[in-house]
């Protein structure tokens, strides 16, 4: 899906290789994957948004931490939701090399 959201989107930003915004065929999609996955920019992308994922739990943390903090449960509730949990199907790399 990141393919289709134009020049700047993540992972294009991660692999420093925007491509020109444009309709692109099912090959010209699996050879840009191919070159991300060899590149490494999955695994960037994975490590980058598990890191920030972490930043926020830290920060929820604080907050939880202080005495007469606001209740947040609709925040933890929130951020459970945004959590990225990669399954089987979402591994483009891998289905591409197959």
């Amino acid at each position: 899906m990141d393919l289709e959201g134009g020049p700047k989107s993540f992972l294009m930003i991660l692999a420093n290789a925007p491509l020109v915004k444009g309709a692109l065929t099912s090959d010209q999609k699996n050879q840009i994957i191919r070159a991300f996955g060899e590149a490494g920019v999955f695994d960037a992308a994975l490590a980058l948004m598990e890191e920030t994922y972490a930043q926020l739990l830290s920060y929820l943390d604080a907050v939880r931490q202080r005495e007469g903090a606001a209740n947040i449960k609709v925040l933890e509730a929130f951020l459970s939701s945004v959590h990225f949990q990669p399954g089987p199907d979402d591994n483009y790399y891998a289905r591409v090399l197959a």
